[in-house]
């Protein structure tokens, strides 16, 4: 049975997709803006900014309208625990949102 609203993650990236009546809702990562990851292919995923993002919804009639929010915060200790960890690949991602400048 197909549902209106769809909710997911993993992917980290936050967007909206309408496919056949349907609302597909990522509402980003509040705290992992990037990363790279073997499976099911090697990819890289960033989102660009380093801010927190999370998604608001409300129903709207017979749909929803969907809003993301982007909120600075100060990365800095986790930066410094991903470096401690070996993981500049982390820690860029954290200050910048991207994996590599």
């Amino acid at each position: 049975m197909a549902q209106g609203l769809l909710l997911c993650g993993h992917t980290h990236l936050p967007r909206v997709v309408s496919w056949q009546g349907q609302t597909i809702v990522n509402p980003g990562s509040v705290g992992c803006p990037g990363y790279t990851d073997t499976h099911p292919l090697p990819h890289v995923v960033e989102t660009g900014t380093p801010a927190a993002c999370f998604a608001t919804l409300e129903r709207q009639g017979a749909g929803w309208q969907v809003a993301h929010h982007h909120v600075p915060y100060d990365p800095s200790r986790m930066v410094v625990l991903a470096r401690d960890h070996g993981r500049d690949d982390w820690a860029t991602a954290l200050e910048t949102g991207w994996i590599s400048l």
